[in-house]
């Protein structure tokens, strides 16, 4: 039998459409203050939060859900989705190596584990992830943008450019591929009006996507037009305070702006988030690999 969806959950799921995602946040909180153990509720708050930048919060609500019930592995996903952004990479892999575990066909498990692998910098084993994914869909956008990726690192931007043309020809409003072209515009040529022009395209299609306010905020700072840049990186700031790149990108603008007070209080920002980011990962591969005492 068919899984029906509740009326609140129908309701959450129209208002994520719509990108309400404040009032699909007090739905879910409406229906755990009525039932602390409704699991679908946890699951879906966890997914709210992420698209709200409020990874940690998310965190607690897809730990939540998995201690009511771990045989789910959209519940996994989420989970590695969340410490993917975080950046906790490793405890991210192994969440998507969970959704694997319980269903081997699973197209986002694959991609999201090639998304892990690639930021730890294991790209061969990223491409074969995203080449498992597209075996099982050749249309996914997710898997040809997190090909795009690689082959841009590899400097192969011919290939990276038909990858994220493929990624469109998917999905011509996947904000993602449009901000990676703008990414590959600095990247090989250093084209900045070019990259403006794809940033404004990714927030055309999704205004919320913090990365293209940033991008857009950079490639304004190097075509000198530094109060649009302010308002760009501002922007990406006011959805995601904790986006440590946007701080560094608004410490540049600021110094430009010769605000060098200001300039500086930007720089300390963006390295205190990136010292507690790499503190969290630190503790954890030590958890994970415990150096081995002698008797």
């Amino acid at each position: 039998m068919a899984y029906e969806q509740p009326p609140w959950e129908q309701s959450v799921t129209f208002l994520l459409e719509l990108r309400r995602y404040e009032e699909a946040l007090g739905l879910c909180d409406q229906v755990l203050t009525s039932d602390p153990t409704d699991v679908a509720a946890w699951t879906t708050k966890c997914d709210v939060l992420d698209n709200l930048y409020r990874y940690k919060e998310a965190l607690v609500a897809c730990d939540r859900a998995l201690a009511l019930d771990s045989s789910e592995p959209a519940r996994w996903n989420n989970r590695g989705k969340v410490l993917y952004n975080l950046r906790r990479y490793e405890e991210a892999l192994a969440a998507f190596e969970q959704v694997l575990a319980l269903d081997a066909n699973s197209i986002k498990g694959w991609n999201n584990k090639g998304n892990a692998l690639s930021a730890l910098k294991q790209y061969q084993e990223a491409l074969t992830c995203f080449d498992r994914a597209l075996a099982l869909d050749p249309q996914f956008p997710f898997a040809w943008n997190g090909k795009g990726i690689v082959h841009a690192r590899f400097k192969e931007f011919t290939q990276a450019l038909s990858d994220f043309e493929q990624a469109l020809a998917g999905d011509h409003t996947f904000a993602a591929a449009w901000n990676s072209l703008g990414n590959l515009q600095i990247s090989a040529k250093k084209d900045y009006a070019a990259a403006l022009s794809h940033y404004e395209q990714a927030l055309g299609c999704d205004p919320r996507f913090v990365f293209a306010w940033n991008g857009k905020g950079y490639a304004l700072l190097r075509l000198k037009r530094s109060q649009e840049a302010l308002a760009a990186v501002e922007q990406a700031l006011s959805l995601w305070p904790e986006f440590p790149e946007a701080w560094g990108t608004k410490a540049r603008v600021l110094v430009r702006l010769r605000r060098y007070t200001q300039a500086l209080a930007a720089y300390r920002q963006a390295r205190s988030l990136l010292v507690q980011i790499n503190t969290v990962r630190r503790q954890y591969q030590r958890a994970a690999h415990p150096r081995s005492r002698p008797a």
